[in-house]
C-alpha cells in the first residue's frame, strides 16, 4: 500500500511526464497505467542523467588534459599552453 508521500510522488512524476510528452501517455497507450508509466519514465530519464554525466566527465577530463599539457613533447616544439578563459566546464545543473 503507497502512503500519501508516495502517491504524491507519483502523481508529481507523472504530471511531469505528461508535460514533457506533451499529453501522449505511451505508457498508458501500452496498458501499464500510471505507475508503470511513470517507472519508464524514471529509467528514461536515468539515462538521460548518465549519458549527460559521461559527456560532462569527458570534457572535463579533456580540459584537465589540455591544462597539464605543456606542449614539450620531445619530437616537437615547443607550443603554447591552450587558454581556457571560462575555466573547467560545469557540471549540468539539476532538473526539477
Amino acid at each position: 500500500m503507497l502512503n500519501v508521500i508516495q502517491v504524491t510522488a507519483v502523481d508529481h512524476i507523472y504530471r511531469k511526464y505528461q508535460r514533457e510528452t506533451r499529453g501522449v501517455l505511451l505508457g498508458d497507450q501500452a496498458g501499464l497505467g500510471k505507475t508503470g508509466t511513470m517507472i519508464s519514465f524514471i529509467h528514461k530519464c536515468a539515462l538521460l542523467r548518465r549519458k549527460e554525466t559521461e559527456q560532462w566527465t569527458a570534457q572535463l577530463n579533456q580540459w584537465h588534459h589540455d591544462q597539464n599539457d605543456d606542449g614539450c613533447h620531445p619530437l616537437r616544439r615547443h607550443r603554447p599552453k591552450p587558454v581556457h578563459p571560462a575555466g573547467p566546464p560545469q557540471p549540468f545543473l539539476e532538473r526539477v
